[in-house]
This record gives C-alpha cells, structure tokens and sequence, in this order.
C-alpha cells in the first residue's frame, strides 16, 4: 500500500474531517467539569468508531479515558496515537472575538478553543487511521457500544 494512496483518501475526505472537528469542538470540555468531559469522551469513541476503529470510554481517576485500536497484525507496523480531548477554561467571552466553543469558519481557519490543540491534533489522528484502514480495504465502521 502506497503512502500515495492514503494521503488522496485525506484529501478527499477533508470536507468531513473539518465538520468533525468542529463538532468536536463544541462540545465545552473543560478539563475540571467531570460531566462535559464524559459527554465528550463519548464522542470521540464514536468518531473513533465511524472512522473504523474499535472504541470504548474507561474510567479514570478524573476524566474517562477513550481507547481505539484496530486488530493487530504481525504483518504491519504499529501506529500509537496518544492525545486528550479536554480544554483548558476559555477565560472571559468578551476576550474572544467568536464564541470559544463555536468553532466558527472564519477565512478558511476554524475559531475556537481546541482548534489546534488538542482536538485538531486528536482528529487529525483518527482520520489519518481512517484513511489508512479505506485504502487497506478494512474500513468496517464499528456500531456504537450501546448497540453491540
């Protein structure tokens, strides 16, 4: 499988990546509300999952964990993709010039807490896993926990 061929599916699923980021985005995961860390927690394991990765939320000590991985094959090297996906406290909004959990589309840059760090990084991640998995012929998209 050619490198090639894995950065073509990125580009042809840009569009998607962008709306899951910005849907991931708005979620307001500020690292010290348990409750919204939990809410986003579960969906990034669904992202995971529609993206073709075998997802679960773990408990921990403050903030769930979410674990992906696909089936390990002895035939391929391994890709370790380590990320957090809550926010620290955005400060006043009049500081803002948009709404830091918008994710406004504003010139072609998308505004908002977590743009970059960490949620851009995380879902940069999963969908360079998804590209890879489409391009492998192993993209089955897993359903979500409740429904297994």
């Amino acid at each position: 499988m050619s490198l090639e061929r894995v950065f073509e599916a990125l580009d042809g699923s840009s569009d998607a990546a962008i709306a899951d980021l910005r849907h991931l985005m708005r979620q307001p995961s500020v690292t010290r509300d348990e409750q919204a860390c939990a809410g986003c927690a579960e969906e990034v394991a669904a992202l995971m999952r529609a993206s073709g990765l075998h997802a679960e939320v773990l408990a921990a000590h403050h903030n769930p964990m979410v674990f992906g991985q696909t089936e390990q094959r002895p035939d391929r090297p391994t890709l370790l993709i380590a990320g957090h996906y809550d926010v620290v406290e955005p400060g006043p909004r009049e500081a803002w010039t948009n709404d830091p959990f918008g994710a406004d589309l504003v010139d072609g840059d998308i505004r908002g807490r977590g743009a970059v760090d960490p949620k851009g990084n995380l879902v940069a991640g999963i969908k360079a896993a998804e590209a890879f998995l489409k391009v492998a012929g192993e993209h089955e998209p897993d359903l979500p926990e409740a429904a297994t």
